[in-house]
C-alpha cells in the first residue's frame, strides 16, 4: 500500500490519460495516517463556511469555495491554500465509495470543467471582461461556474 496519497484539483483536459497529469491547480500529498485528521479539520472549516452562507450540503460548500478561489486566483496565500487542501480532502472522502477508493488509491482528486449553467449564461461577446462578469454573477447567485468530477489513480 502506498504510504502517501496525492490529492489534486485541475481543469478537466477531456482526455482520461491526461486527467491525473500536471498542470494542477492544487496538488499535495498526505500520509494515510494524516488523512483522518485533515477530514476532521475540514469539518470545522466547512462549518464556518456554512455559517456565512446557506449551502445544500458540506460538499456543495467545499466545491463553491474551491471554484471561487480558482476564479479569484486566491490560491497562493499559504493560509488559503491550507484551507483549500482540507476542502479537497473532504470532497475526496465524502462518501463510503470514495473512502473505499482511498484505501487503494495512489492519487485522487477532482477535475473541473465549465458547468452547464456557466455555458448557458456565457456572453455572446468575446473577451475576458464579459466572461469575468458572467462568472462573478453566477458566484453571487450561489451557482458554481464549474462542474466537479471525481478521479482516482489506483
Amino acid at each position: 500500500m502506498v504510504e502517501v496519497v496525492e490529492f489534486f484539483l485541475k481543469m478537466d483536459p477531456g482526455d482520461e490519460a491526461q486527467s491525473t497529469q500536471p498542470p494542477f491547480i492544487l496538488h499535495f500529498g498526505l500520509r494515510r495516517a494524516q488523512i483522518e485528521g485533515a477530514r476532521t479539520q475540514a469539518v470545522a472549516a466547512i462549518k464556518g463556511i456554512r455559517a456565512q452562507r446557506p449551502f445544500t450540503n458540506d460538499s456543495h460548500a467545499a466545491q463553491f469555495i474551491l471554484a471561487n478561489s480558482v476564479i479569484t486566483g486566491n490560491l497562493h496565500t499559504p493560509d488559503v491554500r491550507q484551507v483549500l487542501q482540507l476542502l479537497l480532502v473532504h470532497l475526496c472522502t465524502d462518501g463510503a465509495e470514495k473512502r473505499d477508493t482511498l484505501s487503494k488509491a495512489r492519487m485522487m482528486g477532482y477535475l473541473m470543467a465549465p458547468s452547464p449553467q456557466a455555458l448557458a449564461h456565457a456572453p455572446e461577446a468575446s473577451g475576458y471582461g464579459a466572461a469575468d462578469q458572467t462568472l462573478a454573477n453566477l458566484m453571487q447567485q450561489g451557482i458554481s461556474p464549474f462542474r466537479f468530477r471525481f478521479a482516482a489513480l489506483l
